[in-house]
């Protein structure tokens, strides 16, 4: 599902709490894609946040996840870009609906955007995540990046599944 060109949010528009995952995902994307790009280490976000190693690497997995497990074509922009991708408004829904403690929420929007074992593999990283933000003092801010997103989701009891997919 593409979105015409003015319902895309602008990076602009983003407070900090909501740059620092959008740019690093951007530069990771990119590292990903083209291992010996120069345009930037998507790692420096992290440390100049003082987010430690075992931050990094829960991005690193968060990363591949959504890589291995998105349904269709991977949607992150350039990292020049000014608007967003609509897989850098997943993520950052994600993060917010899980910075505000509704868990259940933000696992429906997990499942809504990956397959059911990618879900299950990014629920862990976007928890990690999104406590060191809070932790930092990077709140994410109470809207979403864009509601009209996210494909209808029924039930989805994952948590609680002991099906191997």
């Amino acid at each position: 599902m593409g979105l015409d060109s003015e319902h895309q949010p602008f990076l602009c528009n983003l407070a900090t709490a909501e740059l620092l995952p959008t740019m690093t995902f951007r530069l990771w994307v990119m590292a990903f894609q083209h291992p010996r790009s120069s345009i930037g280490n998507w790692k420096d976000g992290f440390a100049s946040a003082r987010l430690d190693q075992a931050n990094v690497e829960a991005f690193d997995i968060l990363g591949r996840t959504i890589v291995a497990a998105r349904f269709g074509c991977i949607d992150v922009r350039w990292p020049y870009s000014q608007r967003l991708g609509e897989d850098e408004m997943r993520l950052l829904n994600c993060f917010r609906i899980m910075q505000r403690q509704e868990t259940h929420k933000a696992i429906l929007r997990l499942s809504a955007w990956l397959e059911p074992t990618g879900a299950r593999m990014a629920f862990g990283p976007v928890y990690h995540l999104t406590e060191s933000f809070r932790d930092a003092g990077l709140w994410f801010p109470e809207r979403d990046i864009h509601p009209g997103l996210e494909r209808a989701v029924g039930t989805c009891d994952w948590m609680n599944s002991t099906t191997l997919h």
